[in-house]
C-alpha cells in the first residue's frame, strides 16, 4: 500500500464507494467482458449473469444446456461429470434425480457425485422412487430441443477465434463471449455455439483492447465497445486544453470511470497502457492521485498510475505472481504528460515524455476482483483533479 502524506490544515480526502452490489444472485459474482456471472444457490445447471444498470448489478438468471453444470472457475458451462458443484444432490443421496424442466429428463449419480443426464423412453416420465414409469401425457422432446433461432442473429463471429463471438447485449453494447469447451460459433443457420472444425485463425494483430479517444463523449471506441460507468466526469472542449482532438476528460476530485470488464480478468503476462494527463490546481495533497488504478477497498491494486503533488512525480506500480511489487517513479512536468506502461512478462517499462525506467518483473499480473478505476482509486490513493486524454489499454504489446 502506498503510504499517506498528510499535510497539516487538509483533511483526509473523502473514499467513493464502488457501484452498489445489491445483496443476492449478485453479491461478489466473478466478472468476465463487463458481465457478472454467480452460480446458481440449489440448481446446478442454472446460473445467473449480472448486468449493470446505471451502477447496480440486476440479475438474469439462465440455464446450461442439457447434460452441463455451471463451473464458475471458468465462467462457462461443462460436462457435469467434470463439475464439482457444492448443491449436486448427488452428494446427499446416491438415487439418481430428475430435472424439473423436463418429465422424461433425469440425472445419474456415481460416486457421490451427478455424472451424466439420460432420458427415459417416450411416453415415460422419471420418478426418483421408481426409476422411468409408463405416463401417456409425458410426450415432450429428450433430450429437449435448443431454443428456436431468433429472427435476427444478435451475435457476431469474432475473426480471430472460432470458439469466441461477438454479442449485442443492447443499448449498442457489444461484449465477446467464449463458447463451451469443444464448440465453435456457428453464425447461419444456428445462430448459437455448436460441434464443429475450426479453421486456421486469420492472422492475428495486436489491437487496443480499449480506446477512448473522449473527443465527444465517454464511450469506447475499441472492437469491443466496452461498457463504462461514469459518475461526474465531463468532457473539456475549451480552446485551450490541448487536448489531442479538442476533448479531454475532465476529472474534478471526486469524478470516476469504472471499467468493470476488468474485475477479475487475468491480463496475463503481457498489458500495455498508453494515455495523456494534465494535473489541474487543487487543494488535496494529502495522497497520491489515482490516475488509472485496479484497487478497490479490500484489496491493494496490481496496476496504478498516481502523481503525487508533494513531490511533483509520477508512478507505475505492477503486482506480478513471479515478483511481487514493482514501483517506478519519474519526475513530472507542467502541462500535458504521455504516458507508456507496458508489461512483457520480464520487465516493466514506464515512459513519462520520452524519458523511460525498465525494472525486472516475471510472472502473470495479479488477478484483482475490481474494476478498472480511471481517474481516482480507493485503497491508498485520492481522486485525480485534471484531464485525461487518448486513453489506450492493450492485452498484447503493440
Amino acid at each position: 500500500m502506498l503510504k499517506s502524506k498528510l499535510v497539516p490544515g487538509h483533511p483526509r480526502p473523502p473514499q467513493y464507494p464502488q457501484p452498489t452490489r445489491i445483496p443476492g444472485p449478485c453479491d461478489d459474482c466473478k466478472f468476465l467482458n463487463g458481465i457478472g456471472y454467480n452460480p446458481h444457490e440449489s440448481v446446478c445447471s442454472y446460473y445467473y449473469q449480472c448486468f449493470d444498470n446505471n451502477g447496480v448489478l440486476v440479475p438474469v438468471q439462465r440455464r446450461c444446456p442439457f447434460g452441463l453444470f455451471w463451473d464458475q472457475g471458468d465462467l462457462t458451462c461443462k460436462n457435469a461429470a467434470a463439475v464439482d458443484c457444492a448443491t449436486d444432490p448427488c452428494k446427499r443421496s446416491p438415487r439418481s434425480y430428475g430435472a424439473p424442466e423436463n418429465c422424461r429428463a433425469y440425472w445419474q449419480c456415481r460416486w457421490g457425485r451427478t455424472v451424466r443426464a439420460q432420458c427415459c423412453a417416450y411416453s415415460h416420465r422419471f420418478d426418483r422412487t421408481r426409476g422411468c414409469i409408463y405416463d401417456n401425457s409425458c410426450t415432450v422432446p429428450c433430450p429437449p430441443n435448443q431454443p428456436p433461432r431468433p429472427d435476427v442473429c444478435n451475435k457476431r463471429p469474432y475473426p480471430q477465434d472460432q470458439t469466441q463471438y461477438y454479442e449485442d447485449i443492447g443499448q449498442g453494447r457489444t461484449i465477446l463471449r467464449r463458447c463451451a469447451p469443444g464448440t465453435i460459433f456457428v453464425p447461419a443457420p444456428t445462430c448459437r455455439c455448436d460441434r464443429g472444425t475450426v479453421v486456421p485463425p486469420m492472422p492475428w494483430e495486436c489491437k487496443p483492447d480499449l480506446y477512448f479517444p473522449f473527443d465527444n463523449d465517454l464511450l469506447d471506441k475499441a472492437d469491443d465497445k466496452t461498457p463504462a460507468f461514469a459518475d461526474r466526469v465531463t468532457i473539456d472542449r475549451s480552446p485551450r486544453n490541448g487536448a489531442v482532438g479538442g476533448g479531454a476528460a475532465r476529472f474534478n476530485g471526486n469524478a470516476k470511470l469504472l471499467i468493470w470488464k476488468y474485475a477479475n480478468m487475468e491480463f496475463g503476462s503481457k498489458f500495455v497502457i498508453r494515455l495523456r494527463y494534465r494535473a489541474l490546481p487543487s487543494s488535496n495533497a494529502s495522497l497520491e492521485e489515482g490516475i488509472i488504478t485496479n484497487s478497490d477497498c479490500r484489496l491493494p491494486c496490481s496496476v496504478a498510475i498516481s502523481y503525487d503533488r508533494q513531490d511533483n512525480t509520477t508512478t507505475a506500480k505492477i503486482r506480478t505472481e513471479g515478483t511481487g511489487v514493482v514501483r517506478s517513479l519519474l519526475a513530472h512536468s507542467p502541462g500535458w504528460n504521455a504516458v507508456e506502461y507496458r508489461y512483457d512478462g520480464n520487465r516493466l517499462t514506464f515512459s513519462l515524455n520520452g524519458n523511460s525506467q525498465s525494472l525486472a518483473a516475471t510472472g502473470n499480473i495479479v488477478k484483482v476482483p475490481a474494476a478498472l478505476q480511471i481517474g481516482t482509486g480507493c485503497m491508498g490513493f485520492s481522486p485525480f483533479t485534471g484531464l485525461i486524454d487518448e486513453l489506450y489499454v492493450y492485452k498484447c504489446i503493440p
